[in-house]
């Protein structure tokens, strides 16, 4: 009977969770399509995608708060692809989208109580405010996506104390900074909780390892800005 009612509550997560990815995925994906298209929108395909991968990377001419380096890059992918039109430039902000739906799934799986998985999903998930940069060609949606991939990878980090988690978090925090540059608010101290920690210092015999990964992403990321301060 314990075990009746156990699989009855594994099942009705289980419905519960794909129903929640079904009504998400349609959800940015529709806004996508019938959302008109924003000023600054216009301004990252028309002002940005246009001109050479250095300037796109370098903000070396008529530098706006419009170019968000990685999403940029990924929406000049997409319209030289696909053509130019708001749905396609719209594409890397969907992919983060999915990227912070597998995330947020992936941190809710780590707790051991259904309940609490499905209430982790709930708050990650529930902002309408968050939502509506998944389905517009800004780079707030991509580098949320990725700021919670890298959370994710911290966490499993801690639990299994691999590099290649390691690695990925640092990859995914750098990527989020380079999607948006506000991300610096959570990437100076994710760099201080990773690198100082008196766990990973003490009892990881990796930590040299884990100190070069976090650097080695860091300093770049931490001093990006710098050619950019005309903008």
């Amino acid at each position: 009977m314990q075990i009746r009612v156990l699989q009855r509550t594994y099942n009705a997560e289980q419905a519960f969770v794909a129903l929640l990815s079904l009504v998400f995925t349609i959800y940015i994906i529709v806004r996508a399509r019938m959302v008109p298209i924003t000023i600054d929108e216009v301004a990252t395909i028309f002002n940005h995608t246009t001109r050479s991968l250095w300037d796109m990377v370098t903000y070396e001419k008529d530098a706006t708060p419009n170019n968000h380096i990685f999403h940029t890059l990924l929406v000049n992918f997409t319209t030289w692809f696909l053509g130019i039109h708001h749905v396609t430039a719209r594409i890397p902000a969907l992919l983060g989208g999915l990227l912070y739906f597998w995330a947020a799934r992936r941190i809710a799986a780590l707790s051991t109580h259904s309940w609490l998985r499905i209430f982790t999903l709930v708050v990650l998930l529930g902002n309408p405010f968050l939502l509506e940069f998944f389905s517009l060609a800004r780079g707030y949606g991509l580098a949320s996506g990725c700021m919670l991939a890298s959370i994710y990878f911290a966490l499993k980090h801690g639990q299994t104390g691999t590099l290649l988690t390691l690695a990925g978090s640092a990859l995914c925090a750098f990527l989020a900074v380079w999607s948006n540059f506000t991300l610096l608010n959570f990437y100076l101290p994710y760099t201080f909780i990773m690198v100082v920690s008196r766990h990973w210092q003490q009892s990881n015999r990796l930590w040299p390892c884990a100190r070069a990964i976090n650097f080695g992403f860091g300093i770049p990321t931490d001093f990006t800005p710098i050619p950019y301060r005309h903008w």
